[in-house]
Order: C-alpha cells, then structure tokens, then sequence
C-alpha cells in the first residue's frame, strides 16, 4: 500500500442553532492532530462514539449533546458524566480497538514494524497503543495534498456559517478523518452511521427512518477507499460527495446510489488523455497503471478508448509499487520503449507512485520523450523535484481547472502555522498525542511548521476548489431541503435519503463556476491541459489548452508548448509512416497502427472510412492509380462539333464535289471514246455508288442512334460492293472483248443475251446485303456504349465490330481478287483500254487502307473505330476517284488530242499489229 494518506472529510449538521449563539472559538483551537497530520489517525476511525465526541470541532457555540466536551468543561468534566452504558461501551471497544490496530498493521506496515506493533498490543493500555503507532506511524510522510483539502472544507464551512442567507439559523460541524490511502479503515463510518443514542449500528429491513450521528460526509479521496465507504453509506443512502475519487466504477448508481463527486470521473479523464494523443497524431503509446482501484480502472479506459479512437497500444502494464518485481517490470517497459521506438507513454497513477516511478526511470537514461500525465500527479510539486526530472523529455497533463475561493488566503494566513499550544491550551506538552480521557490524535506537529504562503503557492491548490464546492452543494442541498429564506431555516428532522435527493438536484454557480450533477452523480465540469515548463531553475505548470466534457471536446493552444526533444518540434509517435494519398494499408502484424502501403490500381479509390480497401469506382466513373476519389468518365462520340468531325465533313463534301465534277464531264462527254472505253453510261453508275459512299460518313458523325447505325451499317457496304462489282465487270468485260470472244463467241453472245452484267450486279450487291442484314439481326451494330476505357465511355454503334466488319469486307476483297486478276490478264491491251494499272492503283489503296484499319484498330482497343472507319472510307473513294477516274477525267479535260476516234482506232491497229507479229 502506499505510504502516506489522504483526508476523508466528513460533515454533520448540527441543526436548530441560531448565529447568534455563543462567540466561534478559534477554529484551530480544537482541530485534531488527524486533519493535520497522516501519523496520528488510527485511533479517531476505531474509538468509540465518546472519544470521537471529544475530537469534534464546536463551531459557534455549538452545543451537540449533554456528553459532549468543551473547552470549559476540561477532560475531568467530561469523565464524570459518563454513563454506565458508556462504560460498558469502552471494555468493547477495547476488543475492537485491538482487532482494527491488527487489521492496520498486516495492511499498512512492514514486516518488522507488523512484530513491533503487534508486541505492544497484548496487555496495554489505550496510551501505550497511542504511542506504538505514533512510533510507527512517523515513518509515514506528511501527506501536504490531504492538509490542503482539510483547509478548502474549513474554509468553505467558515463561509457558510458566516453567511446570512444561506443556512441562517444552521450551524455546520465537522469531523476529519485520515484513511492512509487503506480501505479497510472504516471503523469510521460506521461510527458515523450509529445513531445518537446508541454507539451501533442495528441491522434493520428499512432504514428510511433511521437517523445517524452524521447526515453527509465528504470525501475519501482515493477511489479504493470510495468504493469500500460508498459500498456501506450506500445502503443508508447516506450522501457522499468526493473531491478527487475517480473511478468510473462509482458512477454505477445500482450499486452507489448516494455516491457524488464534484469533479469528472477517470473515463472522462482517459478521453481528455486520448484526445490530446490525438491532436498530435500519435498513435503508438505505451500505457502504465498503478495497482490502485483508480490506476486499474484508468489503464483500461484508456486502452479500450485508444482502439475505439485509431491509437494502437504497443504495451500496457499495471505496475504494484510494493511487489519485489517493480523494478524488474519498470525495466521491461524501457526495453519496450527503446525496441518498439514510442515515443508517447502515459501513466495514469497517483502521486506517490508517480514518484517511486520516475526515480527508477531517470537512471536508464530515458531521455526525449512524452508524458500524459493524469490528474492525481500532473500539479505534484514533488515528482517535479526529483533530481533530473528534466531529462524525461515533455510532459503534458490532465489538471483540474482554477476554480477562485475568495478570502482563502485571509483564512488560511489566521489558522495555518499555529503552534499546538495556540490551538489546545489544555493539553500538556507531556500528553503529547494522547490525553488522560484515552483520545489520541489531536496534535499535529508538522502543521505547525507550515505556512500560508506554503500552502497557496502550490499548484495542486486547484484542485481545492473541488472540496470547497463539495461542502457548498451540501449546504444548497440543506437550503432547499430546510426551506430557508433570508432570516429563518425550518425546523424539522431531516434524514439522509431526503437531503440526498437535494444534492442531486443542485444547480448553482460558485465564483463564476456553474456546480450540478448529472445521472451519474458527477460535476460535468473539465480539465485544463498543463505542460511542465523547465525554464525556469523550478518547474512551472503552465495552461496550454482545456478539456470540456460536453461535448467531449480538446483545445490545445501549441504554440505555448515547449518540445523539450533533440530538434524542439513536435515529436513522432507511429508504428508505421502514413500512407501517401490513394495507397491502402496492408496490415504487419497484431496491430493496426503497423503496416505497409500499396498503391490503389487503376479503377479502384481508396475511401477516407477505410484505409485497408481499395474500393472499385462505379460503372461510369474512373480513377487513375492511387486515387482517393473516382471521376466522372466523358461520354465520347464524334460530336459535330468536334475538330477531326469538321475535318471528315470537309474531305467528304470536298469528294462529293469532285465525284459529281467527274460524273458531269463524263456526262458532256458520254459518247467520246475515253468515256465509252471506261463503260459509258456503266461509267455514271459507277460514280452514283462513290456519290452514296461519300455521303455515308456524315452518318458517322452526332451521336449514334438506331436510324444512324443502321444507314452507317447499310450504305457505305452496299454502296461499295456494287461499285467493285461494276469494276469487276469493267475488266471482264474488256477482257473477253479482245481475248475471249474471238474464241469463245458463243458464251459471249450467251452472257449479253442473259444480261449477264445485270445479273452479276445483283447477284453481289444481295450478297452484300444479306452479309450486312445479318449482323443487323445480331445487334451488333445497335448503339451501345463501351466501358472498355478508363477515362471514358465510347458511344458507338455496337462494340467489337471486327469480325462483322471483316465478313464485309471478306466479300468486296473477294472481288477486288477477282478484279486485280482480270485488269492483269488486261495488261497487254490497247493502252486506250488497258486498266490494268489505274485498277491497281485502286485495289492497292483499298488493301492498305483495310489493313490499316484493323491494325490501328486493334491498337487503338477499338477506341477510335468510328473515326478510323470514316477515315478508310474516305480514303478508299479517294483512292477510286484518284486511281481509276482521275486518268480518263485528265485525258478529257487536259489532253483531249487522245480522247478521238482515230486516236483509238490507231492504238487498236498496234495492238493488232504487234499481236501478229508476236
């Protein structure tokens, strides 16, 4: 257990006493050495109700019972007017007096002190028992936080018993008790719960109508002995309301239903501790605990907190300060500290064990690190006192916030720093700790040492304000509950479950501090952020930010920190770096702070709300690789507006106008022989289908639909095909004229006699279409839309259009075969007649140009088909009237000397000649 104490205050109503009574006695005068000193408090939680009668402060007069002992009635007074039953009384508590020193000595001392103490209490008196532990008990360090709270509850007791409008015509009284820190010392509370007229507590079915010495107490202040005393004044609900017990456990009102207290509870204390983790975005901490109700209870919340905001806990211990290992342990947690690189450790503890803790780390040379500090050790000035405290690093705490107590320093500068004989004339320097009546306890020999300033220039002095309002929402409970108004309390017998009921219902406001109790029975008050700041030769405890509970929210000012590390910015605290934008975490390990990073694909996001997935973007939207947002994907199509639209527009009516300039000269010229050797009026057909090929490719253009698809899908492949059909009867036709005829005359007549050219003319054109017609029946060429794309989506007529496309032009490269091989078989005619090269130079055009087209295509993942297909048309035509009319339409128009009949008739002559020679 820990080595020194805390005060539990308690506070009785003393009703029914007017103001005006007798003159207030020094309000040191009978203070007990227990409200001063932790080594002489024992005896006030195991003697009976009388000895405690004799340790109670009279405060303005009052007059309590007729066995109660003021200054004029001595001790020898006060003996005589014992009763019998009082008498009686004191040979049991003998018995119990015994059994609670051993209790004391098996929980509180060392193994030597255990045999020392339990040799002197067989066979002693009271006394000898009085100085026994006062032996011991000197061991025991004063504990200066515990005596600063015993003077915020004097001090707030002075007040309202001053004031004229609060409690008027009530007096309140007190007694002061010392746990130790020890929660097996409540002997005391059950001194308090016995009634008036019987030093015991009966054991009764309903205690609505019972009534205890005491109606409230105040205190204890560590969470142990709260949940010890809480347990026990809960079942008379009996109110308690504690200035620094902050377990969360207390605010489970099934179990403690009077349990109060005026401050936050450790769960809201562990999330002011995780927020201010992160406000720096740490998130690889080590969290320690004392071996204490409050440490336990606040190293879990503060664990299970950490997971619930994204903070991963690389090790967590409760330390017991008196085990043999806690050495041993504090080093296993500095290996960790150095192995696993966190910078961050918080420990939520009490003072004395904050001490004892450091005093083992500042050895091993932990240096530059950060310290959460909780609110028990954050304003000790002791831990601040250690020898190289300094070279821990940064510390930032928890501390309660200022609350002003106006005239505490008139108070204290009265009552603080008296000498024992100041405040107790009647008792001797001999009777020391004890008196002849066998009440130990009333003289504090450290108090007198003490000064005002000591205890005002102090920065856990803050955390006085807590106890102060404590009182203060007792004394409004009993304003309301008395009825009181400016003059005048009701008189009327009160019980602790009534005043209960007040307390919970008090809302006022305390030098500018609004003071109430929520559902839990806990102040939503706040905290403040303090830093310890070394620049000064003594630690400073400066306000860098505050904590407010509703909502839950911190605000830390950063520029008033001093980073007290190797370059002074901001230290890191990570397992693992963070990811750049749009990489996921894959995770290393059993935490989720430790990880490694990949980047999201293309197509894939990574969401703020899930950093370990990479989410596939929706079906019209895109993302590039490592994304943390998908994008909206452009619907392309070849818009009218769209410059290469212009251009295909352009090339098409440029071949539109050069198609019907041929087709006019030839028409003028229709029976001159160049025309009539390139088939006459066969010759204008031939330009119609190029004329119809032209003016598919605007049906290229706009945004597709099904009228547009199918012309797209119809014209150009029918068109085309009965052109190269007519082409292909060009070259048979003038083949069989010079070479076939003579030889073969009877299947010549038989082919113009069965319209052989109409036939064959029909015959390919119904096959192109049939081709056509059935891809149309597929849906091949319906408009649909290709997602193939990352940044786009492709509007087209149909998707993988391949092999439809080359089943077409299967077919119409069939016949440019048929057509090359006939112009080659040509190739020695008249030149007048001879095609063979101007078909040549058309067919070639046309392979490249398919070839082409399925080259770029398949590149191009089909991507720009409709743009290709109208540039392969485009090219094709030019090919046609480049190659194939281009030759006659410049004979016409350039060298008509050539375009005679002799002309003709000459270059027939030749062919004849040179046939017979050869």
């Amino acid at each position: 257990m820990n080595n020194s104490t805390l005060l539990n205050e308690l506070i009785r109503v003393i009703q029914n006493h007017s103001q005006n009574d007798n003159p207030l006695p020094e309000s040191g005068a009978e203070l007990p050495c227990a409200q001063c000193s932790p080594r002489v408090t024992v005896e006030a939680e195991m003697t009976s109700d009388a000895r405690n009668e004799s340790n109670r402060v009279t405060r303005r007069g009052e007059q309590v019972q007729d066995n109660v002992m003021t200054r004029e009635n001595g001790v020898n007074g006060w003996q005589n007017r014992r009763t019998e039953s009082e008498q009686h009384e004191a040979h049991r508590n003998n018995y119990y007096e015994n059994l609670h020193f051993k209790s004391w000595l098996d929980s509180s001392f060392s193994k030597a002190d255990k045999q020392e103490g339990r040799d002197q209490l067989e066979n002693t008196t009271y006394e000898d028992k009085c100085k026994t532990f006062k032996r011991l008990l000197t061991r025991f360090p004063f504990y200066f936080r515990g005596y600063r709270h015993l003077q915020g509850m004097r001090y707030a007791i002075e007040e309202i018993n001053n004031s004229s409008s609060l409690l008027p015509n009530i007096t309140l009284g007190y007694e002061a008790f010392d746990d130790c820190f020890e929660p097996a010392g409540v002997m005391a509370i059950f001194d308090f719960l016995a009634s008036h007229s019987q030093p015991f507590v009966k054991v009764l079915s309903n205690y609505s109508a019972y009534k205890p010495r005491v109606i409230a107490v105040i205190g204890p202040t560590v969470s142990d002995t709260a949940v010890v005393t809480a347990s026990i004044l809960s079942n008379f609900l009996v109110p308690q309301v504690s200035y620094s017990a902050a377990s969360e456990v207390l605010s489970n009102k099934r179990v403690f239903p009077s349990f109060l207290r005026t401050f936050l509870s450790d769960q809201k204390q562990a999330q002011a501790m995780i927020l201010l983790l992160k406000t720096f975005h740490w998130n690889w901490v080590i969290v320690i605990g004392s071996n204490s109700e409050y440490g336990r209870r606040g190293k879990q919340q503060l664990v299970t907190l950490a997971s619930a905001y994204g903070i991963c806990v690389a090790y967590d211990k409760t330390l017991n300060q008196g085990s043999s290992t806690f050495k041993s342990d504090i080093a296993d947690i500095i290996y960790v500290i150095s192995k696993q690189n966190v910078n961050v450790i918080l420990l939520f503890a009490e003072d004395l064990f904050a001490a004892a803790f450091f005093k083992e780390v500042i050895p091993s040379n932990v240096t530059s690190k950060v310290w959460i500090a909780s609110s028990v050790w954050a304003i000790d000035r002791r831990v601040t006192e250690i020898p190289n405290i300094w070279k821990i690093g940064t510390v930032l705490g928890i501390a309660p916030q200022h609350g002003d107590m106006p005239g505490l320093k008139q108070f204290l500068s009265k009552f603080v720093g008296q000498k024992p004989s100041e405040y107790n004339a009647s008792f001797s320097a001999s009777e020391e700790w004890y008196d002849v009546s066998g009440n130990c306890n009333h003289i504090c020999e450290e108090c007198s040492s003490l000064t005002p300033e000591a205890v005002l220039d102090s920065p856990e002095i803050r955390a006085v304000f807590r106890t102060y309002s404590a009182v203060y929402a007792m004394a409004y409970a009993l304003h309301n509950l008395l009825d009181c108004d400016t003059d005048l309390c009701k008189e009327t017998n009160i019980f602790p479950w009534q005043l209960l009921e007040k307390i919970k219902q008090v809302n006022f406001t305390l030098h500018g501090k609004q003071i109430y109790f929520d559902q839990n029975g806990d102040a939503p008050t706040g905290y403040d952020i303090i830093m310890w700041n070394w620049t000064n030769s003594r630690a400073s405890f400066d306000t860098v930010g505050t904590y407010t509970s509703i909502p839950g929210r911190i605000d830390v000012n950063t520029a008033l920190i001093t980073w007290y590390t190797g370059d002074k910015m901001v230290p890191k605290s990570v397992c693992s770096e963070e990811c750049l934008p749009g990489q996921k975490r894959k995770q290393a390990g059993p935490h989720f702070c430790c990880f490694f990073c990949l980047t999201c694909p293309e197509g894939t996001y990574l969401n703020s709300t899930d950093p370990y997935e990479c989410l596939p973007c929706l079906k019209d939207m895109w993302s590039p690789e490592g994304s943390q947002v998908c994008f909206p994907r452009t619907l392309e199509y070849l818009e009218w507006n769209n410059e290469i639209s212009v251009l295909l527009m352009i090339l098409s009516a440029t071949g539109l106008f050069l198609t019907g300039l041929t087709m006019l000269v030839f028409l003028r010229n229709l029976d001159t022989p160049v025309v009539k050797a390139a088939g006459g009026k066969a010759c204008l057909l031939m330009l119609t289908f190029i004329i119809f090929c032209y003016c598919s490719v605007f049906s290229f253009i706009g945004k597709p639909n099904e009228t547009a698809c199918v012309v797209r899908q119809l014209m150009f492949p029918i068109s085309f095909t009965a052109f190269m059909s007519c082409l292909v009867l060009r070259s048979f036709l003038i083949v069989c004229i010079f070479k076939m005829a003579s030889s073969l005359p009877k299947s010549f007549d038989y082919w113009v006699k069965q319209h052989g050219q109409s036939l064959f003319l029909a015959v390919g054109t119904a096959t192109q279409m049939t081709i056509s017609s059935f891809w149309l029946t597929k849906g091949t060429f319906k408009p649909a839309l290709d997602y193939t794309f990352k940044e786009a989506i492709i509007l087209k007529c149909g998707t993988n259009q391949s092999l439809a496309l080359l089943t077409q032009d299967a077919f119409t490269g069939f016949l440019s075969i048929i057509c090359f091989v006939f112009s080659y078989m040509g190739k020695d005619l008249p030149k007048n007649y001879s095609e063979a090269k101007c078909i040549t130079v058309t067919i070639l055009v046309y392979f490249f140009s398919l070839a082409s087209y399925f080259l770029f295509n398949v590149a191009q993942n089909e991507r720009y088909s409709t743009i290709l297909l109208a540039a392969i048309i485009l090219v094709r035509l030019y090919g046609i009237l480049g190659g194939y009319f281009f030759p006659k339409f410049y004979i016409i128009a350039v060298r008509p000397q050539k375009n005679t009949t002799a002309y003709f008739q000459s270059c027939i002559q030749n062919y004849t000649n040179s046939s017979l020679t050869n």
